[in-house]
């Protein structure tokens, strides 16, 4: 998968062999709820970085700038997610 536009992001458990179950769709304001605190200690340090932009209207910049919100979910390792404009699969061959 590609991500393109991409916002922010956040990953944990990354085991560099991870086994992604599924990425699924969900609304921006979902994911700025549920890591709140995560977005609050980012804050002091200028994460996310907003272009000019005050971080208390991050729902309304983001939602200007046509950002989507991705969860990622793994049967083992890394899961998170990431707000981005958009996502594309793409096929893999695997090395023979």
């Amino acid at each position: 998968m590609v991500f393109h536009g991409v916002f922010a992001y956040h990953f944990q458990q990354d085991t560099l062999v991870n086994i992604i179950f599924g990425i699924e769709e969900v609304a921006t304001a979902n994911i700025l709820t549920d890591h709140k605190v995560l977005f609050d200690a980012g804050r002091p340090y200028g994460w996310p970085q907003i272009e000019g932009k005050l971080q208390a209207n991050l729902e309304a910049y983001l939602s200007e700038n046509e950002v989507r919100g991705f969860e990622i979910a793994s049967s083992y390792g890394l899961e998170g997610w990431v707000l981005a404009q958009s996502m594309e699969f793409i096929a893999v061959t695997p090395f023979s």
